[in-house]
């Protein structure tokens, strides 16, 4: 009979596994057979091999970081008992479980968001193949001189370090913070909360190592102002440069600064210290938050063709380089030349292509008279150039589409099965129409 059960419990796993991960295997045998197809199943190997590896160096990384710091605050508090009054077991029954296996949940915490951080990295395998890759553009920004490259390949990189790092302090403070309320490192005495010196010098290092994490952030936000895309003009602006710039350079220095007075913690344990350092690093945030807002109010809206065409002129060329048009040549045509039967005779093409046809009244007929079926739909026009007939001719192109939501019976063999696509495209030409207009 125990032969039965263990054999059912084997089967039971093995459905229940075959449950979770089918829909994987069936995914991963088809993208083979199409891969394989096209002699390319090297490319499928890379991709999976560089997810694996991603993901599982960072779930790694995590684990080793998270249980290690709060595997070596346990074992220094281990000789302490838990210290949990009767009256807050009961009233918050989720701190009690936490306090019974608090053992084991240093170690079960870390890994368990071990595995889902190395799962969610593992999704960011191109970023780590561009920094492993990664060439020159040739190329440099006009603000920074940096080769583009490093905006493309170096700091997506660094900006994916950083959220890591970011999960990574967040897990362990808050670990932290547990075991020492659990061993009465804290505790809210008659005065307020009482933190002692054993656990202040914890939270400075932490705080440092916080501080450290905001230095980067802004050191690296001030290169990602050069790809924003708000306001009318896409990348930086002329109070970034002048605004922006400066004072995320300036919160840099001051977290920098904040993070060495919160490693001085270390030495001679304090929280003041640290209150005040973020206090300051907040200041100088929140002020320097207006001071670019200031600056384009004042200083460039009431001058801002002169202000901002330097920095249009950046964009211009950036895209011009983008898609190789950098070495064009460009020529004014003044328009003020008169038009003779000549000049007509000698550009009949152009002239019998001039498009009297807007694209959104054309849109409005198309669906009066060319839809057929409820379930089609003409959503965009579009301009197109054939030879018909021997003769060069524009032309607008509308597909026919079909709107699934539309159907008379959405049942799954209509929608997988029957409708599956459009039906055919409307084609007029850009320069006639019909008796009826």
């Amino acid at each position: 009979m125990e032969k039965i059960k263990k054999w059912l419990f084997i089967l039971a796993a093995v459905v229940f596994a075959g449950s979770i991960f089918a829909d994987k295997i069936i995914s991963f045998y088809i993208d083979w057979l199409w891969f394989q197809s096209h002699g390319i199943t090297s490319v499928l190997w890379t991709v999976l091999i560089s997810q694996f590896g991603f993901g599982l160096l960072t779930g790694i990384s995590f684990f080793i970081l998270t249980y290690g710091f709060l595997s070596r605050v346990f074992k220094k508090t281990s000789h302490l008992p838990i210290l949990l009054s009767d009256q807050v077991r009961r009233e918050v029954p989720i701190l009690d479980f936490m306090a019974s296996n608090l053992k084991l949940l240093v170690l079960i915490a870390p890994l368990v968001l071990a595995v889902m951080t190395g799962l969610v990295m593992a999704q960011q395998w191109e970023v780590i193949l561009q920094y492993l890759n990664a060439s020159s553009y040739g190329e440099v920004d006009p603000i920074f001189g940096k080769d583009i490259s490093f905006y493309f390949f170096i700091l997506p990189l660094w900006l994916l370090a950083k959220s890591l790092l970011w999960e990574t302090m967040i897990v362990v403070s808050l670990g932290v913070g547990l075991i020492y309320f659990f061993k009465r490192f804290i505790y809210v005495g008659p005065t307020g909360v009482v933190i002692l010196p054993e656990a202040r010098r914890t939270f400075s290092g932490l705080a440092g190592l916080f501080f450290l994490l905001f230095a980067s952030g802004f050191y690296l936000q001030s290169y990602e102002l050069l790809t924003a895309g708000d306001g009318l003009i896409s990348g930086i602006k002329f109070a970034d440069v002048n605004g922006k710039i400066p004072v995320l350079n300036l919160l840099t220095v001051v977290s920098l600064i904040a993070a060495v007075v919160s490693f001085f913690g270390l030495v001679r344990p304090g929280m003041k210290k640290i209150m005040l350092s973020g206090a300051g690093l907040a200041l100088v945030f929140f002020v320097g938050n207006f001071y670019p807002k200031l600056l384009q109010k004042f200083v460039v809206e009431p001058n801002e063709l002169v202000k901002e065409t330097p920095y249009m002129e950046h964009s211009i060329a950036g895209a011009l380089t983008a898609y190789g048009l950098s070495q064009t040549e460009s020529h004014e045509i003044s328009g003020s030349a008169s038009l003779t039967a000549e000049s007509i005779r000698q550009n009949a093409t152009t002239i019998e292509n001039i498009r009297l046809w807007d694209q959104e009244p054309l849109l409005d007929t198309l669906g009066q008279i060319q839809e057929i079926r409820t379930y089609y739909q003409f959503q965009s026009v579009d301009n197109d150039r054939y030879q018909i007939n021997g003769d060069y001719r524009q032309t607008l192109l509308s597909p026919r589409e079909l709107l699934s939501t539309n159907l008379p019976n959405r049942t799954w063999i209509n929608e997988h099965l029957t409708f599956t696509h459009g039906y055919g495209v409307s084609l007029s030409p850009v320069n006639q129409i019909t008796p009826e207009g």
